[in-house]
């Protein structure tokens, strides 16, 4: 009996897979910005080790520069993917996919006439709940930051001296946080004090 309902089980879990992998309609174009994604992760984590190895300058200064060159390489693929697919589906990539891409367009700060262009689409795209509205909010506030203008949701930090996180040039700070929770974001404050310690953890020397 128990041998009978083990491979019923297995057999559940290979239909639902099956299932689940049917639901994918461009896994090829999935599989293709999952790569670009983890390579993005791979050379901002090589960052950070290196310098929590207490790396000199010089190692340091080639890894942020291995960085600019992959993201800039980055923007011409997901710009050529943009116009080839047009901003990825979940049903198209899946939910995990969709959120890689955004990310990738979240570092193609070289190209900020790229980042403008993909805002009123993350818009229309929040608007209809087929994205994430938080990644409208930390787009606008990139491009409006990397403009030199003020940013409405306060998802773009400096840090002091002290390694605490503050949001900068934020418009209306006394209204942020009902800005934030129109678009189901935690309060702004929440968000300092978790990136606070994220970004303390991640540079904690060893």
């Amino acid at each position: 009996m128990r041998k009978i309902f083990l491979t019923l089980s297995l057999f559940l879990i290979s239909v639902w897979l099956c299932q689940a992998q049917d639901k994918i309609k461009n896994p090829k174009l999935q599989a293709y910005i999952d790569s670009l994604f983890m390579v993005d992760q791979k050379v901002q984590w090589d960052i950070v080790s290196a310098y929590n190895r207490h790396h000199n300058q010089d190692s340091l200064k080639l890894l942020m520069e291995l960085k600019e060159q992959t993201f800039k390489r980055h923007t011409l693929l997901i710009k050529h993917i943009y116009k080839e697919n047009g901003y990825p589906s979940t049903e198209s990539i899946g939910q995990e996919s969709v959120e890689h891409f955004f990310l990738l367009i979240q570092h193609s700060d070289a190209d900020l006439d790229f980042q403008s262009e993909m805002l009123p689409v993350l818009k229309e795209r929040s608007d209809l709940n087929l994205i994430k509205a938080q990644d409208y909010a930390f787009l606008y506030d990139r491009v409006h930051i990397n403009k030199g203008e003020e940013q409405l949701y306060g998802t773009q930090v400096g840090y002091d001296k002290e390694g605490k996180a503050f949001s900068k040039r934020l418009k209306d700070p006394a209204t942020v946080d009902e800005r934030r929770k129109k678009l189901g974001m935690e309060k702004l404050q929440d968000y300092l004090t978790r990136t606070t310690a994220l970004h303390k953890e991640m540079n904690k020397k060893n």
